[in-house]
């Protein structure tokens, strides 16, 4: 059976690749299909179906919402949700908003150390989707304040740096039930990092209904002991078996 990655990244967030390029990728690599799931966004969903159609795979649409819980990141991967849901709308939204005024202090941050940088040529830099570090860490690289993005992140745009903002976030319980009432499969992603599986039991009280056991950042062993559906997670399999590898 071919394979099929189920968290995928587009240009719409920090994918560096439209739908239709990630298409041929995939179908490259041997895959039969992939599903979308750019982080709090679902602009880059229009038209996918008909893109996988030509493509002749299958392409899902998804989505990753990035939450903080007792100060850590965990990010909750959806499936299978109304992308037209007004309150799913309205909370990526907020997400949205938040993020502008993210971006737009950490410029000035920027530009108060003595950096030639503006908000302007920040948003040029994102042509569409989601606006965050990357685009402001391409631009310093563009104008040779230094020589690559992993270097500007690390001077400037990574916690204790003088460039860094916190996002504002929601909680994982908020996004699992978000997904959930716009009729969705919320999935904890890359339960490994962080060890983000110590919330899993009150994520399954919140409405959780998978893990995501198959992650470039997971061990074989983390695969084996996230995706067996056997104990620790039972109850995720029994209802829902999309991270099951």
């Amino acid at each position: 059976m071919a394979g099929f990655d189920l968290h995928v990244h587009s240009h719409f967030s920090d994918g560096e690749h439209d739908v239709k390029a990630l298409a041929a990728i995939a179908k490259e690599a041997g895959l039969s299909g992939f599903a979308v799931t750019d982080h709090d966004t679902v602009a880059g969903l229009a038209g996918i179906e008909a893109i996988g159609a030509t493509m002749g795979m299958r392409i899902l649409p998804g989505l990753e919402i990035s939450t903080e819980h007792e100060g850590g990141e965990v990010h909750i991967l959806a499936y299978r949700f109304r992308r037209e849901d007004p309150d799913l709308l309205s909370g990526l939204a907020f997400l949205e908003k938040a993020r502008i005024g993210r971006v737009a202090e950490m410029v000035a941050r920027i530009a108060g150390l003595g950096y030639a940088l503006s908000l302007a040529e920040v948003e040029a830099a994102s042509t569409e989707g989601t606006i965050g570090r990357p685009h402001i860490a391409s631009v310093l690289v563009r104008k040779g304040a230094f020589p690559s993005v992993a270097a500007a992140f690390a001077a400037l745009l990574v916690p204790g740096k003088p460039g860094f903002v916190p996002r504002v976030k929601f909680s994982p319980h908020e996004a699992v039930a978000l997904v959930r009432a716009a009729g969705g499969a919320p999935v904890l992603a890359h339960p490994g990092i962080d060890e983000a599986h110590r919330f899993v039991p009150e994520l399954v009280e919140a409405g959780l209904m998978g893990l995501e056991a198959c992650h470039s950042s997971h061990s074989p062993a983390q695969q084996r002991f996230f995706g067996n559906g056997r104990k620790p997670w039972p109850f995720l399999y029994r209802r829902f078996r999309l991270s099951r590898p």
